[in-house]
């Protein structure tokens, strides 16, 4: 009889060992959204730290996150604690001791990642380089204000009117006139101001007479020319026409609709073209001193860096000046009513005493955040940098894994 009572007590030990071993998985989607999470953070804050270089004068630097690998585990230790010594029978029934299982879980997980410097000669001279127009195309959509892209990307506005010195008007916050400025930013926004593919005319070789182009291209020449792409213009009337081979190519120029500036509009050291007429064969002529000009300077990407630095320094000056930007006739009104609601960029010092979008410490060392609420446009704009640094990302630019490991 003891010796039953005995097997009872070990079948029952191990069906309760069994019913505390349950199997237990690693929740692998819930590691993957945090690393996805810190990997956001990270970005952000290097945005954030960049801004505040340049707000200071330092050096920026950018740091980039190629790789990242994670692993999670689960173990399971079960034990059991009894007290045998009061196992006793009778002909009534049994009487065991006092039984306690427990089981001990371990969760554990653990990333790798490879941190690489952009700092190169092959990152930094698109970083350095003027914006081209596809790359502000690329922005330029309803649900991002064309103030907020303009204010980014343009440096500088310069009118020439006839008979007269240019008019400079220099987007830089800290400057007395920058509200001038942002006026005539306005005034190219009512009137339709924006980046717009055209087609620019491109001479080939010399001026050739129909014989000429026989002897070169053979008797259909024109359709030869065609399957080329270019076209035959006729520059010469005379005896013996000469006509000029022609190829035109998709390039954006920034243009107006309305004729406030008679739609001739050109970007620095490049030759003007009408938009309104911008895929006809015939090239407009501007006589000099006929109407005003227009030359709208771009930045790089490092330029519009600085601007947000002295965004940041007007801000943080003694005598506060916060860039803000009223919605244009084209921009949908979602921040009404909110504080902040149209500033560029919202920085407060200190360390915050809320939720915030991003928190960072600098070499000052002093604390800088950009608040979560009532902050105007500072996440667009974060996003918006972030999206002009990774156009900056081109084969090369980022060094082969590894770089430096850290565990």
């Amino acid at each position: 009889m003891r010796q039953a009572l005995k097997s009872i007590f070990l079948l029952t030990n191990l069906l309760l060992l069994a019913a505390c071993t349950s199997p237990t998985t690693p929740d692998f989607s819930g590691m993957s959204a945090k690393y996805a999470n810190i990997l956001e953070q990270y970005q952000i804050n290097g945005i954030f730290h960049n801004v505040m270089r340049a707000a200071s004068h330092r050096p920026l630097s950018f740091l980039d996150m190629p790789t990242i690998t994670g692993s999670g585990s689960v173990s399971t230790t079960p034990s059991l604690m009894a007290n045998y010594g009061g196992l006793s029978y009778s002909s009534l029934g049994v009487t065991l001791g006092a039984l306690t299982p427990s089981v001990a879980t371990t969760f554990g997980n653990s990333f790798n990642f490879t941190q690489s410097s952009l700092d190169n000669a092959t990152f930094w001279k698109g970083f350095l380089s003027e914006l081209p127009g596809e790359s502000i195309k690329y922005f330029y959509h309803n649900h991002i204000p064309r103030e907020v892209l303009f204010s980014l990307v343009i440096d500088e506005i310069v009118i020439t009117k006839p008979n007269s010195q240019p008019q400079r008007y220099i987007n830089n916050p800290l400057r007395p006139d920058h509200q001038v400025f942002q006026a005539e930013l306005y005034k190219l926004l009512r009137s339709g101001l924006a980046p717009r593919l055209i087609k620019q005319a491109e001479n080939i070789d010399l001026p050739m007479t129909v014989a000429d182009l026989k002897k070169s291209y053979g008797k259909d020449y024109a359709n030869t020319l065609q399957q080329k792409g270019i076209q035959l213009k006729l520059i010469s009337k005379k005896s013996e026409p000469l006509y000029q081979q022609v190829k035109y190519e998709p390039v954006y120029r920034w243009c107006v609709n309305q004729d406030e500036y008679e739609n001739f509009v050109r970007q620095t050291f490049e030759t003007g073209m009408n938009c309104e007429q911008s895929f006809s064969q015939e090239k407009p002529v501007l006589q000099a001193g006929d109407k005003p000009e227009l030359n709208i300077v771009l930045r790089s990407t490092r330029n519009i860096y600085d601007y947000l630095g002295a965004v940041v320094r007007a801000q943080l000056a003694d005598k506060s000046y916060l860039v803000s930007l009223p919605p244009s006739d084209s921009t949908f009104d979602e921040a009404r009513g909110q504080t902040n609601d149209y500033a560029l960029l919202v920085i407060q010092k200190g360390k915050p005493s809320g939720r915030t979008f991003a928190t960072i410490e600098t070499l000052d060392p002093e604390w800088y955040s950009i608040p979560l609420q009532n902050n105007g446009y500072s996440q667009l704009v974060i996003d918006l940098l972030a999206q002009l640094i990774t156009l900056q990302k081109i084969p090369g630019s980022i060094p082969a894994s590894p770089a430096v490991l850290i565990k």
